[in-house]
């Protein structure tokens, strides 16, 4: 591992909330947050900010996941862990569609597979993967 790496080391059934890498603080806003979900039951999450807070909860029965935010404050980055089998992404209700690594960067909503973990891009408060 490179030095310049970090371990973590996150308890099942938990929500780890980055946002983008910035020198200070009020550099530039804090979207897209990405959210590492480490679910196999439900884990919820209270994310404080300027606007009040917002609370996050992630739900997973068997192969279906359910990602819910009280508002969406910014683009949400999900990334499932460990990963699923999906097949179909819908948020705030409207299917979204499957793209490439690098469709993902470039567009505003879509899901992809990376390395057996399940990312999803939205700006929504709910997001559904089955």
């Amino acid at each position: 591992m490179p030095l310049e790496e970090l371990p973590l080391y996150v308890r099942d059934e938990s929500l780890v909330v980055l946002g983008p890498e910035r020198s200070h603080v009020g550099e530039r806003p804090a979207d897209p947050l990405t959210v590492e979900a480490f679910v196999t039951n439900e884990a919820v999450f209270s994310l404080r900010g300027d606007a009040g807070t917002v609370a996050l909860r992630c739900g997973r029965r068997g192969n279906e996941v359910l990602f819910e935010a009280s508002a969406a404050p910014a683009t949400f980055v999900l990334r499932l862990r460990p990963g699923l089998s999906a097949t179909s992404v819908s948020a705030d209700g409207q299917l979204i569609s499957r793209v490439d690594a690098a469709g993902l960067e470039r567009s505003e909503a879509g899901w992809t597979v990376d390395d057996r973990v399940v990312v999803v891009k939205a700006r929504a408060r709910r997001i559904e993967i089955r």
